[in-house]
């Protein structure tokens, strides 16, 4: 049974992973021929340098994550742009070039996150869980919450999350902060 769901969850990352990169296939192609089209002075009144930008950001985004694989299919793709055409559409020297090594440092960095264990602090009336695997800071209640503390916690930032029967929040310094002041809990 274990085995079956794995599958689903591969199969499902894979479906997503495909989703995402012709999603950004689609934009960086579009940018890269307006930028072809401004380069032949066909495209007047556009800004070369904010289509160069929007490629840039758009990969940065998915280095940040970790996603090594699209990153590289990306660069692959911008290299096969620039060297059709005469002018590049992003020089080799910007750093754009440098992103697939980013992405590997930040999948290891992410990886060494979420192999941490979680960490609990029982309080009256519940637990407060470091969940590094998903990212959050959860709030698991003993009982549903008064009124009161339901706004509060959604004042804070927290949302409550069906899936995990908890009240959560991405796992930061803040969130940590909130969840003292929320709970009223001496620093942890």
């Amino acid at each position: 049974m274990k085995e079956n769901e794995r599958m689903k969850d591969v199969s499902n990352l894979e479906k997503h992973q495909e989703e995402s990169w012709n999603r950004l296939k689609r934009d960086i192609s579009s940018s890269a021929h307006t930028i072809h089209e401004i380069d032949a002075g066909r495209a007047r009144g556009y800004s070369r340098a904010l289509f160069v930008s929007s490629i840039l950001n758009k990969v940065s985004t998915y280095a940040g994550k970790g996603e090594v694989e699209i990153v590289e299919k990306a660069v692959d793709l911008v290299r096969e742009y620039n060297a059709r055409s005469s002018k590049p559409v992003i020089t080799a020297r910007n750093r754009f070039f440098q992103l697939p090594e980013v992405a590997r440092q930040n999948r290891l960095k992410l990886k060494e996150i979420r192999e941490k264990e979680k960490r609990e602090v029982a309080f009256e009336g519940g637990t407060l869980v470091w969940n590094y695997e998903a990212d959050r800071l959860q709030i698991l209640f003993d009982s549903i919450p008064n009124d009161g503390m339901r706004k509060e916690l959604k004042a804070s930032g927290f949302k409550w999350s069906p899936r995990q029967q908890a009240w959560q929040r991405q796992l930061t310094q803040n969130a940590v902060l909130a969840a003292q002041r929320v709970l009223n809990l001496n620093p942890l």
